[in-house]
């Protein structure tokens, strides 16, 4: 003990003489290293106390909206539910046949109002889930949140992703799971428990590879349920043109490959067509789901053509039990009443004219525009909607091109091939005449004809414009117009660089 202490005196005495003798030692620097890793510690615990927070803030705000849907559930059902038990008495909503309830499946295919229809379910969502107990699970409207409902207690799931953890094995195997398909599941349970229907349109699941596995995983996930496949049909004459403006409408290749004239993607659509063939490109989408799907489901054939409100029609035509709804829609129909503004805003894909963007891409390829050798998409964009404007204020019919007579004819044979088929499972009578009259209204309403932009270069209203356009542009490349009148000039529909 007494040499401790006099080591401890003999270092304390020499701390001292430093310090005296010199002042600058006295006050060393902390260590480094330590002090990092004493900071890194605070911020490690910092940061998990803020995790804790938050993940308990997540569970609370979870269970609230739990026993939300729990309870608006028990109330919209209308058998109440005992005191003592949770579950209601849901006899009345089993469909007698199978002892399931209905999960109607609207899988498209695309071009055929599917967006007309989601718009609609949502829009009488809330008086599905009261009245008829039926419940729609999206796809919403418009873009919805998670966090936001669709009107029925229920948050939109994302179909497109539950199809691609199902079916495609590089979702299904990477780290983050399957966590759309895992809540789609959970609804699944919580609504079968309860005997409640459910509604589901996406249009990803028309694309679904026909074999085993895939056929098993959709039998396993729906095994507790009488599903119905709903197909929308759309008469071929009237789904080419609108296929022919979804593909090409973003066509940013058209430098190597212009977009192609009606005319010619027409008439490569039929010399493709192969009536055996359960693809898109080669038959009607419509044919080609409901052989694949036929095979292991109830399909039901949903023709958009029958009356101009889809939205009754789909409720009155395909929900097997929706008896209250409809009929509250046929009031409406009866006696023209207006409907409540909706929710959220009506989102309806009209097909549109592609005559501005072959006239802008024929007038660039053979140099009549002067515009650069690179113009970015966004400028091109924005000349087309000037090319878009000069033509509405132009006589286009005698610039138009009409499909010819041989043309005609072909179409509409494809046409009444596809119709005979669907008949087998929606017969009408005098389907043929009636599908010959449309065709013919159709070819009246100039639905077959397209801009010649031959004919318009030929033209001197299109000399005045081209040099109007080119005088601008030059200018503009030499900087000689301040960006005010730029957009002056050009309408501000685009900036240019």
């Amino acid at each position: 003990m007494i040499e401790r202490k006099g080591r401890k005196a003999a270092q304390k005495s020499s701390k001292d003489d430093i310090k005296r003798n010199n002042p600058t030692k006295a006050k060393r620097p902390v260590n480094r290293i330590r002090y990092a890793q004493a900071r890194a510690c605070i911020l490690v615990i910092t940061s998990l106390l803020i995790c804790s927070t938050f993940l308990q803030s997540y569970e609370k705000q979870k269970i609230k909206v739990l026993k939300l849907r729990d309870n608006s559930e028990h109330h919209i059902v209308a058998s109440p539910a005992s005191s003592t038990n949770k579950k209601l008495d849901v006899s009345n909503n089993i469909n007698i046949g199978t002892n399931k309830p209905y999960f109607i499946f609207h899988v498209g295919p695309p071009k055929t109002g599917t967006t007309t229809v989601q718009c609609g379910l949502q829009d009488v969502a809330e008086n599905l889930a009261r009245l008829d107990s039926y419940y729609y699970l999206g796809k919403p409207c418009i873009y919805i949140r998670e966090t936001r409902e669709i009107g029925n207690n229920e948050i939109p799931l994302r179909g497109h992703e539950i199809f691609n953890e199902l079916f495609y094995r590089v979702r299904r195997s990477t780290t983050m799971g399957t966590p759309n398909t895992k809540k789609f599941q959970k609804r699944l349970r919580h609504h079968n428990a309860l005997g409640n229907h459910l509604i589901f349109s996406v249009e990803r699941f028309f694309g679904i590879k026909d074999n085993e596995e895939n056929w098993k995983i959709m039998e396993n996930l729906f095994e507790d349920w009488d599903v119905r496949i709903v197909l929308a049909y759309r008469h071929y004459f009237d789904w080419i043109p609108s296929l022919y403006y979804q593909r090409n409408k973003n066509n940013y290749l058209w430098k190597q490959s212009p977009t192609p004239s009606f005319h010619s993607f027409m008439d490569e659509a039929l010399d493709k067509l192969n009536f055996e063939k359960q693809n898109m490109a080669s038959t009607h989408p419509t044919i080609a789901a409901l052989r694949k799907y036929s095979k292991h489901f109830k399909v039901q054939l949903f023709d958009i053509h029958n009356e101009k409100d889809i939205t009754k029609n789909f409720v009155c035509e395909v929900l097997p039990s929706a008896k209250n709804v409809c009929k509250k829609l046929q009031l409406q129909a009866e006696k023209k009443e207006i409907s409540p503004p909706r929710k959220y805003p009506e989102k309806i894909n009209y097909s549109r004219s592609l005559d501005a963007r072959l006239l802008f891409e024929a007038a660039y390829l053979e140099n009549i525009i002067k515009i650069g050798k690179n113009p970015q998409q966004l400028q091109v964009k924005g000349f087309v909607k000037e090319f878009s404007r000069w033509l509405e204020g132009q006589n286009q019919q005698k610039y138009s091109h009409c499909l010819s007579y041989e043309g005609r004819n072909r179409l509409l044979k494809a046409s009444l091939q596809f119709e005979e088929e669907v008949q087998k499972f929606i017969p009408s009578e005098g389907w043929e005449s009636k599908h010959v009259q449309l065709f013919n209204e159709t070819v009246k309403n100039k639905k077959f004809c397209q801009l010649d932009p031959k004919l318009v270069f030929e033209s001197a209203e299109w000399e005045t414009f081209a040099l109007e356009f080119n005088t601008k542009w030059e200018m503009i490349l030499k900087n000689t117009i301040p960006p005010q009148t730029q957009k002056i000039l050009f309408r501000g529909n685009y900036t240019f660089h």
